[in-house]
């Protein structure tokens, strides 16, 4: 079953981003004290009190605290990595047990009133196929998707483009790569 399989998937990245969040607190609060220990090593040793003490504990601190954002911002990117491939994953769980419709990408800005077809068939807008197939989370994505179903294509680009679905459908990792970096 298709919505287990998200929500397996959704559950393991949910975790994961919490478990970055843990570790994030916790260098964050490294880095809070280590800037401390430096301020405070620095002004002891401004003082000209214990500065043989003073001054290499002030230079250790302040190394620590830089080498302690690298780390940090690296926790902060796999975090968001992490809450990136969840969203993926719970928008999946939406599309497959038919609540798409709940989804918040409904493309209503494509709608034109003008089109032969577009309204009859609910191209756009609430409850709309748009909104159904979007997995598109780009400006470029989604106007790429609008043209797709608004535009008469040639029997060969129609081919081509059947054939791309079937070669990327069972590629459930890219596709949802593709989907958490668009995030």
């Amino acid at each position: 079953d298709r919505s287990e399989e998200y929500r397996a998937r959704a559950a393991r990245f949910g975790k994961t981003a919490e478990e970055h969040g843990a570790r994030s607190r916790l260098v964050s609060n490294l880095r809070g004290l280590s800037f401390g220990v430096a301020a405070v090593a620095a002004i002891v040793a401004a003082t000209g009190r214990a500065v043989s003490v003073s001054g290499p504990l002030a230079v250790a601190g302040l190394c620590c605290f830089v080498a302690l954002l690298v780390v940090h911002s690296r926790v902060i990117a796999a975090e968001d990595t992490a809450k990136r491939w969840a969203r993926v994953n719970l928008d999946a769980i939406r599309r497959v047990t038919g609540k798409w419709r709940e989804l918040p990408e409904n493309g209503a800005r494509f709608a034109d009133a003008a089109h032969p077809y577009a309204g009859d068939l609910d191209l756009f807008g609430p409850g709309s196929l748009f909104q159904r197939l979007s997995v598109a989370h780009t400006r470029y994505g989604q106007e790429a998707l609008a043209r797709f179903i608004t535009k008469p294509e040639t029997r060969d680009a129609i081919l081509g483009r059947q054939q791309a679905v079937r070669v990327l459908a069972p590629e459930l990792e890219t596709r949802q790569e593709l989907e958490a970096l668009a995030l």
